[in-house]
């Protein structure tokens, strides 16, 4: 008795351990199957924003038809949140494991501060303007200086560094004397119902272009800050606007005062007046200085602006209003100026390094204007989505082959993760960099858009672009085939022309 009762406890501690066994290794093999699925819905949100980048929904296969990859399947659905934000969630599943994922990733937007000096209505340079470019962000002399200056030698090859960017939606015309000449080191582009007018022998070097879209000016979007009262300065003292978001009404700068703008700050007024005599100071050491003006902005003939940095990235000067702006203080503004509503007047005793972009812009003879390709470099970049955030929403379990939402999955004849992203049906009627007409009706991934110039009429999955779509997608096409042609400067810089090719220079890649 006393050794079969043994033999009985034996065999049930046998068996207690085979079945804590058997649970572990499931255990494990669970939270194996959890991990590998986590990894697909993270590469399923790759694919997704990706697809976001390119300009497409986001869309990754479906719950009914997901892509597959590695041992196990995935899909993205997209949410639009609202006008700017994007929610995307990846569901992947592995085994009998899952993984549910979500982000939320901020829509990109267009900064006008890439065009350089530019307006919607024609652009004219008067005698004795001067116009380059440099890049504030790279270290060699060349890069901060444009690499030239001054007068021209005769027999003297092309400067070298960063060239500027001047355009207009309407014309252009550069006018220049033998006693005051003009000398633009930068390219020139002009509407595509515009023309470019050289009178009197200007001094240009680059190219002269038209452009095959008119460029929509985006909206400026004012942060919230409750309006306070008006702030008129007429004191000996400085008045300081220390760092953080504040709003005033009119702001008033009187003569023989000064107002001292700290960053980093986020000002918006009704208006800013800085009268004859006065100093208006800006401190962007510590972070960046933007003004939004609902109205216009005065910096008045003798009056001051004083910047204590010289970065063109430290300050943004955004005037929402439809009337005339003066900015005829002495001085050097360092920034992106805006205006896209109303014009601006520029005096000759203000140098501007950076970006002047407004709907009209009047230039005083002998003015000179030094365009930042840093800020080209920013607006590129603000131009594609961002992740703003991310999260675990769940890592469930499966019950065995068939999951526990009543979902199955067949890998066979299931597209690879690479192929599930959205490719509509697409009607496309436009014209090409020749000027040729091209019409194509098929799949979105089959359409080449590298050599398209304008497009006229879009539909997609049966659905035609609105006006304001296809004004957007012109824009877009026109950026890029510009970027594509700094690109290909850069090339030709570092590259001894004699060593290319022309026929193998992809301006698309």
């Amino acid at each position: 008795m006393l050794a079969l009762i043994v033999v009985l406890i034996v065999g049930m501690m046998a068996t207690s351990f085979m079945h804590l066994n058997a649970s572990a290794t499931s255990r494990q093999a669970l939270s194996v199957d959890n991990k590998l699925s986590f990894y697909l819905a993270e590469a399923g949100l790759a694919e997704g924003f990706a697809s976001l980048v390119a300009g497409r929904s986001g869309v990754v296969g479906s719950k009914d038809s997901p892509a597959r990859f590695g041992d196990g399947v995935v899909w993205v659905a997209p949410t639009q949140l609202d006008a700017r934000h994007i929610q995307l969630e990846a569901y992947g599943t592995c085994g009998r494991g899952s993984a549910y994922l979500s982000m939320v990733a901020r829509q990109g937007h267009v900064d006008a501060a890439q065009l350089g000096i530019y307006t919607n209505q024609d652009l004219s340079l008067p005698v004795g303007t001067f116009v380059d470019g440099y890049d504030s962000t790279e270290e060699s002399e060349a890069g901060r200086s444009g690499g030239w200056s001054g007068a021209p030698v005769a027999g003297e090859e092309d400067p070298p560094g960063v060239m500027a960017k001047l355009g207009s939606n309407g014309s252009i015309s550069v006018s220049s004397s033998e006693r005051s000449p003009t000398t633009v080191i930068g390219n020139l582009t002009y509407g595509p119902k515009g023309n470019a007018d050289l009178i009197g022998r200007p001094i240009v070097r680059g190219s002269v272009t038209q452009s095959n879209a008119v460029f929509a000016f985006p909206a400026i979007e004012f942060p919230v800050v409750e309006r306070g009262s008006d702030l008129e300065h007429r004191n000996g003292m400085p008045f300081m606007v220390d760092a953080g978001a504040h709003s005033f009404g009119r702001i008033t700068v009187g003569s023989e005062s000064t107002l001292v703008l700290t960053g980093p700050l986020s000002l918006v007024a009704d208006s800013i007046t800085a009268e004859a005599m006065s100093t208006l100071v800006v401190d962007e050491r510590a972070g960046a200085v933007e003004i939004y003006v609902r109205e216009t902005m005065r910096l008045a003939p003798r009056s001051t602006f004083e910047q204590l940095g010289s970065d063109p990235l430290g300050l943004r000067v955004q005037i929402d209003g439809d009337g005339t702006s003066e900015l005829s203080a002495d001085g050097a503004l360092y920034g992106f100026v805006y205006a896209p509503n109303g014009t601006v007047q520029l005096g000759n005793t203000l140098e501007c390094h950076g970006s002047l972009v407004a709907d009209g812009l009047a230039i005083a003879a002998g003015a000179s204007l030094h365009y930042d390709a840093a800020l080209a470099k920013r607006a590129s970049s603000a131009s594609l989505p961002k992740v703003v955030s991310w999260r675990i929403v769940r890592i469930a379990e499966f019950a065995g082959a068939a999951a526990a939402d009543g979902f199955a999955f067949d890998r066979t004849g299931q597209p690879a993760l690479g192929e599930a992203t959205e490719n509509p049906s697409i009607e496309i009627e436009c014209v090409d960099r020749s000027g040729d007409p091209l019409d194509y009706t098929g799949e979105w991934n089959d359409f080449s858009w590298a050599e398209v110039a304008k497009v006229s009429v879009l539909v997609k999955d049966g659905v035609p672009f609105t006006d304001a779509e296809i004004t957007r997608l012109n824009q877009s096409l026109e950026e890029r085939y510009l970027h594509s042609l700094e690109a290909a400067e850069e090339v030709a810089e570092k590259v001894p022309l004699e060593t290319i090719d022309p026929t193998e220079l992809n301006l698309a890649d």
